[in-house]
């Protein structure tokens, strides 16, 4: 988890949220904003009465309003959510799988853990856009006709310029996070901050998998195939 957790430090703090979008999160001691902490009952139990209205947790967390801070409310966190996108290029398989799971992350405002739900969402979508690009790019099978792990397209795809070195700390954070979260025996729970945050970051690096001078990389493969 050693990789997770410096991903987690960098990307998923306050502090780094605030300086990004000058947003601030006012929290409890109980609360513990890191994204990888473990939460017993701090959610609302749903019953027919109470589904449609907002989570009391999300009370704590506010931002700068014209006479100072005030309360944020599920339409501030939906449209931060909703204004991130993949870039046009990537193809529209991808494209649905973000959707869905950037989609679940405003629903958060009625039922806290749908912001885990969702951010742990964008981890499995990080592996279908590299499996999907390692096919397109001619990434070989392995002796048995099977898919290559998420660990060896990574590593396949850095190799031929198509993850750039800058990004390769968040695909194996992604990677390790994925692992993690499929195999959790606990529930973990993410601020909406904290989802926001992995949000971009995955928007950013789904989407350089897609980025011009990776045509590069295509041409070549092209050229292997020609010769």
């Amino acid at each position: 988890m050693t990789a997770c957790l410096q991903v987690l430090d960098r990307w998923m703090t306050p502090r780094n949220l605030a300086s990004a979008s000058d947003l601030r999160c006012r929290v409890n001691d109980a609360d513990h904003v890191g994204a990888a902490h473990h939460h017993q009952h701090v959610f609302k139990k749903v019953t027919p009465d109470n589904w449609a209205e907002r989570d009391p947790i999300n009370e704590i967390f506010a931002m700068p309003g014209k006479l100072g801070m005030r309360q944020m409310t599920g339409d501030d966190w939906a449209g931060l959510f909703l204004s991130v996108e993949l870039a046009a290029r990537v193809p529209e398989p991808v494209q649905h799988l973000f959707l869905a799971a950037r989609n679940m992350l405003p629903y958060g405002h009625f039922f806290y853990p749908l912001y885990t739900l969702g951010s742990e969402q964008l981890y499995r979508v990080t592996d279908a856009a590299a499996l999907r690009r390692y096919q397109d790019l001619g990434g070989p099978k392995t002796k048995r006709g099977r898919d290559r792990t998420f660990k060896v397209r990574i590593q396949w795809l850095r190799e031929h310029g198509v993850i750039a070195d800058e990004h390769a700390p968040q695909w194996e954070g992604f990677r390790e996070l994925r692992n993690h979260t499929t195999h959790a025996d606990m529930q973990s729970l993410f601020t909406p901050g904290n989802a926001y945050t992995m949000l971009r970051a995955v928007a950013q690096c789904v989407s350089a998998l897609y980025a011009p001078p990776n045509l590069n990389a295509d041409r070549a493969r092209l050229d292997e195939s020609a010769g």
